[in-house]
C-alpha cells in the first residue's frame, strides 16, 4: 500500500512539473474592467484648482454646513468656473451626496443634495 502511495505522490509531482514554462501575458483594456475610473472631459472655460488655502476654505464651509469632522467628509476636486468655483462632497457615514457652487470670494454659497448616487 505504500509503494503505490509513493507511485502515486511521485507521479502526481512529475504531472504538475512537466507543463509549459511560459509566462503569462495579461492584456488589460481598461475600458472592459467596471471598476476603473475614467476622467471624463472637462467644460471649456473650467478647470482643476488646487491650492492649500481655497482647500481649507472650502473644507471649512463644508464641515459647517455638515457639522461633521472631516474624515467624515468626502470631497471631489475643486473646479474653477467662469463665475465662481464648484465642487461635490459626501457625508460617507450617511451617504448623502451634495454638490456645490459658490463665486471667487466666497459671498454666496449654493448648496443642493443629489439624490441618489453620487460619482465624486
Amino acid at each position: 500500500m505504500k509503494k503505490q502511495l509513493y507511485t502515486l505522490g511521485i507521479s502526481i509531482l512529475l504531472v504538475g512539473c512537466s507543463g509549459s514554462k511560459e509566462t503569462v501575458q495579461s492584456n488589460y483594456d481598461p475600458a472592459n474592467n467596471p471598476y476603473y475610473v475614467k476622467k471624463t472631459h472637462q467644460a471649456k472655460g473650467t478647470k482643476e484648482i488646487d491650492t492649500p488655502e481655497l482647500s481649507k476654505k472650502i473644507n471649512s464651509i463644508i464641515a459647517d454646513y455638515l457639522g461633521v469632522p472631516m474624515n467624515a467628509i468626502a470631497r471631489s476636486p475643486i473646479t474653477q468656473t467662469k463665475t465662481g468655483y464648484q465642487w461635490k462632497f459626501m457625508n460617507v457615514k450617511t451617504g448623502s451626496s451634495f454638490s456645490a457652487s459658490s463665486d471667487f470670494n466666497f459671498s454666496s454659497v449654493k448648496i443642493s443634495k443629489n439624490s441618489g448616487v453620487s460619482n465624486l
